[in-house]
């Protein structure tokens, strides 16, 4: 019987596990496709989760605004919730977001501010436009948001179940703030014997929290590396593939050419956006 569904936000999460054609010799690679998201990212998980919560707690309502400050990713992310449940979103980005990150959310009928410096800079002026231009305006602050911590309960939960707990290594993106620590804290409740490897692209290591111990390994990998990965794994499988999910197959395969033929890693592959 065919599912009609009513919100786009009902298609977030359940996306699949595939995978990977790997050598005779090296442990298996099974991905996690977050693309299959509404936006193409696991940010839709956090996203819907930080605004219906809020809706539940009587902080936000429809047509109400919510206004935050905020990278390219989880912008899109937050716009397309915010355009499903009829809110207004409203979003500063640092000025060196890509502009094409910018237009498609715009497309969800979000406001957007950009502003010269860095994401902490656009985190002030968010806190700011919430008390002045758009008092009373609810708040997401994704990234100090235990709401985001257990967004991805749901990711980890998807995982167990279609490999059954049978796994020995977890490659997954280090994301602002606690959404990823969900993950982490599912897993080693689970079994605390599997590996939590938390990977970032080099280059924008900065800008999130890579010194951490809720990780078994923290690794960086060059942007021009993760982004080779990501086009050879599109052009293999067909499966759009974002630079950061690039650098998760990358430091999965690393880890499985060291394993044994009968043991498995899961790669979380958390974008699809092609640069």
């Amino acid at each position: 019987m065919i599912k009609i569904h009513h919100s786009v936000t009902n298609l977030i999460g359940k996306t699949p596990m595939l995978a990977l054609k790997t050598g005779l010799d090296v442990a298996g690679i099974y991905c996690k496709l977050e693309c299959f998201n509404p936006t193409g990212s696991s940010d839709d998980r956090v996203a819907n989760s930080i605004v219906e919560y809020a809706i539940a707690e009587g902080r936000l309502s429809k047509n109400g605004t919510m206004v935050e400050g905020t990278t390219g990713s989880f912008g899109l992310s937050l716009a397309m919730v915010g355009a499903a449940k009829e809110v207004q979103t409203v979003l500063v980005l640092p000025a060196t977001v890509a502009e094409w990150w910018i237009q498609g959310i715009k497309r969800f009928g979000a406001i957007v501010e950009t502003i010269n410096g860095d994401f902490e800079v656009a985190r002030i002026r968010a806190s700011r436009l919430a008390m002045t231009l758009y008092r009373g305006a609810f708040q997401p602050l994704s990234f100090e948001s235990d709401v985001a911590l257990l967004s991805h309960l749901t990711t980890a939960n998807e995982i167990w179940r279609d490999m059954e707990g049978d796994f020995e290594v977890v490659v997954l993106p280090i994301f602002l703030g606690n959404s990823m620590k969900g993950i982490v804290n599912f897993f080693k409740t689970k079994r605390q014997s599997i590996t939590i490897v938390a990977v970032c692209i080099e280059e924008e290591s900065s800008n999130f929290l890579i010194e951490d111990n809720s990780f078994d390994q923290t690794l960086t990998v060059p942007k021009k590396q993760a982004q080779q990965v990501a086009d050879d794994f599109t052009r293999q499988n067909g499966v759009k593939s974002g630079v950061l999910s690039g650098a998760v197959l990358y430091a999965a395969k690393n880890y499985a050419s060291n394993m044994s033929r009968d043991e498995k890693v899961i790669a979380i592959l958390c974008d699809s956006y092609l640069e």
